[in-house]
């Protein structure tokens, strides 16, 4: 293999690679990528069995070739390298990187004790990549990181008679968002855990497409994306997702409306009382306004309030974990809020003012005496 590659498009291409690179993987070789120059393509492929993504990446093939290259080592080496282009040979397992007046060699392993990257269906669907962005920022924030519950790190893709939902859900919160249209096209039902779509995602930015083509395969449990120059494949979660639908309430007794900025303000001001006991901050329903309250013992309290319309029911107290509110408030930005309640120990519900296709339900924490 010998090549010539610019730095900025090679460092990449590594970056989006190293995202899917396990902290301990299953087996050493799953440290690397695939790196290969044939038929006049250079292209880098990595995996962590569960994700893949392999990237094409403009540069010119002197002589064909291909090589396992441990990938953070690979990017760490690129990174430090000047702008411009970088020369790459392969002799023997050592891959070769020249830059102006500099020269260093890498120890890799070889290509063909690497696992094979799937087919990409040749009947694939497409989705229109703001659509894909308007999911992750409404709903990825409320999938969870714990690895020990994976079901909760996914999005759950739901077909509907008009439509698709999407849900996410730490076992705190939940995010629903639905759509009225048929923006995803002959599927089942699916769940896909939130790092990889957000691979989807990124990608589709730094390429960007307008349309991202993709095929789920039952038969396989994998979902297949061509973003671009690059194509992914994700394996899928088989496991039952939580029965969400039992956590929305029906109904509300109490409904205020208020400005998503000025609760935000109040919000940051909380939370820096709030972080003594474990970011508790305390919501209190009034006549025209909401109540917001954090105590800290050692430290002092925090009391303020923004203006309330709409109310609808009597007045109500509820405790949250703050970083519920301000995800809420720091992803979807909404400018104003609707929130309806029952009780202080019964799921409540936030939304967007005119925007009837989100919900997003918080648990309340239960204060002792």
């Amino acid at each position: 293999m010998k090549i010539k590659i610019a730095k900025q498009n090679l460092e990449t291409i590594l970056n989006s690679l190293s995202r899917i690179i396990s902290v301990k993987p299953q087996l050493p070789i799953l440290n690397c990528s695939l790196f290969e120059a044939k038929n006049g393509k250079i292209s880098l492929f990595a995996t962590d069995l569960n994700i893949g993504i392999k990237s094409n990446v403009f540069g010119e093939v002197i002589e064909e070739g291909i090589i396992s290259v441990p990938v953070k080592l690979f990017l760490e080496v690129v990174k430090s390298l000047s702008s411009g282009d970088i020369e790459i040979t392969l002799k023997d397992l050592s891959l070769e990187i020249k830059s102006g007046k500099t020269k260093t060699s890498i120890q890799c392993q070889s290509g063909e004790d690497f696992p094979v990257f799937p087919s990409l269906p040749t009947s694939t669907s497409e989705i229109d990549s703001q659509k894909l962005k308007i999911i992750e920022k409404y709903v990825s924030f409320s999938t969870s990181l714990d690895q020990t519950r994976v079901v909760l790190t996914t999005l759950l893709f739901r077909k509907k008679d008009d439509g698709i939902q999407v849900v996410g859900t730490d076992g705190f919160r939940l995010s629903v968002l639905s759509f009225n249209e048929e923006i995803i096209k002959g599927f089942e039902d699916f769940l896909i855990t939130n790092k990889a779509f957000s691979e989807v995602v990124r990608l589709s930015e730094q390429q960007s497409t307008e349309k991202v083509l993709f095929e789920v395969s039952n038969e396989l449990k994998q979902v297949f994306f061509k973003v671009g120059e690059s194509e992914m494949f994700v394996r899928l979660i088989e496991s039952a997702f939580p029965p969400f639908e039992k956590i929305i309430p029906p109904d509300f007794e109490t409904i205020i409306s208020f400005d998503g900025e000025e609760f935000e303000s109040v919000l940051r001001q909380a939370t820096i009382f709030a972080r003594e006991t474990s970011n508790i901050v305390t919501l209190e329903i009034l006549e025209k306004s909401l109540k917001i309250n954090a105590a800290a013992s050692s430290r002092g309290d925090f009391e303020g309030e923004v203006a309330v319309e709409n109310v609808r029911g009597q007045a109500g107290k509820v405790s949250f974990n703050v970083k519920y509110l301000q995800d809420l408030l720091k992803n979807v930005k909404p400018k104003q809020i609707w929130m309806g309640m029952n009780d202080s120990l019964k799921p409540v519900m936030f939304k967007e003012i005119d925007n009837e296709h989100y919900q997003y339900v918080v648990m309340p924490f239960r204060l002792n005496g």
